[in-house]
């Protein structure tokens, strides 16, 4: 009851310890919508691009409950990578989320952006959340997209390597 604990998102001049607090009341949120696709956005939904602030657009917590089976819809169609080997060995439904882990330098980014890339001639959305990476790295990704695939279909969310813990850790959300 006396005392709050805190994680600074952002970095903020004059900020220190024992300095007082106060709640608002308020869940951090992020925008959602199609007017993100094809934007560059921090993991607190600002522009990285140069682009104007998103408006017009739903905010939803960063944490909160997911809906449970029941209110969710049935995955009835494929969704292909256009990798003939993951396609064959992996059945993807479409609407899942998918999660690429492994050992470093394997080829996780190089599935994750020829997947988005393929979805070229599809309907399908695609985010990309980069979590931790050099933003060299990710401005190479971003172009290798934007010149072969469709980057109107594409939402990426960046928390490259040199922003907070805690934006890092909130950015998949």
């Amino acid at each position: 009851a006396e005392s709050i604990g805190i994680v600074l998102l952002t970095e903020r001049n004059g900020i220190k310890a024992g300095d007082r607090a106060y709640k608002t009341e308020q869940i951090v949120s992020v925008p959602a919508g199609e007017v993100l696709l094809g934007r560059v956005l921090d993991a607190l939904g600002n522009p990285l691009d140069g682009g104007p602030k998103a408006e017009h657009c739903a905010y939803y917590p960063v944490e909160r409950e997911a809906p449970s089976l029941l209110q969710r819809d049935f995955i009835t169609q494929p969704r292909y990578t256009g990798l003939k080997l993951i396609d064959a060995m992996l059945p993807i439904g479409r609407g899942q989320r998918e999660l690429i882990i492994g050992d470093p330098s394997i080829g996780k980014t190089a599935v994750a952006v020829d997947a988005i890339i393929n979805q070229k001639s599809s309907d399908v959305i695609s985010i990309y959340a980069a979590i931790g990476q050099k933003i060299s790295h990710i401005l190479k990704i971003i172009k290798e997209i934007r010149q072969y695939g469709d980057i109107s279909k594409t939402i990426f969310v960046v928390a490259d390597a040199s922003n907070s813990m805690g934006l890092q850790y909130i950015a998949p959300y």
